[in-house]
């Protein structure tokens, strides 16, 4: 039986099963200090360690992510959706990730918008904020990269 600590539950598999330690084959001639806990304490326990772990990686992963959000009528790309035919197999790499663009009709929940096709106005579908990113025309990256250009050129000195 596996006798390994867990590290979220703090008890082994075991010792969380039946509420008793696994007995170890030393414990016959190394006499250990007896360590009793009813049942209900080691679960309880378990369940504390538990949440208390849980609460430590959940906070983790929300100092990583951020949840990207929009304003209805952004123009975003959708990620394409590729079912895989053995007979496009090949060509698969070579077509676009995302498609493109449509305008963000309505928020349908906290991370999740549904779309619309700009010129036709039919509804594309819902999707979440992991399968879109923001579209900018030419004109917004040009103006952007205009900005940037400028930074970078105030400091050095340049005419």
């Amino acid at each position: 039986m596996n006798s390994t600590v867990n590290q979220t539950t703090g008890f082994c598999p075991l010792e969380v099963h039946t509420g008793k330690k696994p007995e170890r084959f030393w414990t016959k001639y190394v006499p250990i200090r007896p360590h009793h806990k009813t049942y209900e304490q080691v679960c309880e326990e378990a369940r504390t360690n538990i949440d208390r772990e849980g609460t430590r990686r959940a906070e983790k992963w929300n100092e990583e992510h951020r949840i990207t959000t929009f304003e209805i009528g952004d123009l975003v790309l959708v990620k394409a959706l590729r079912v895989p035919l053995s007979s496009a197999q090949r060509v698969m790499k070579l077509l676009n990730v995302y498609e493109g663009p449509y305008a963000i009709a309505r928020k349908a929940a906290e991370a999740t918008y549904e779309f619309k096709n700009p010129r036709t106005g039919k509804v594309r579908g819902i999707y979440h904020v992991s399968n879109m990113r923001p579209y900018f025309t030419d004109d917004e990256q040009a103006e952007k990269e205009g900005k940037e250009k400028k930074e970078n050129r105030g400091g050095t000195g340049q005419q």
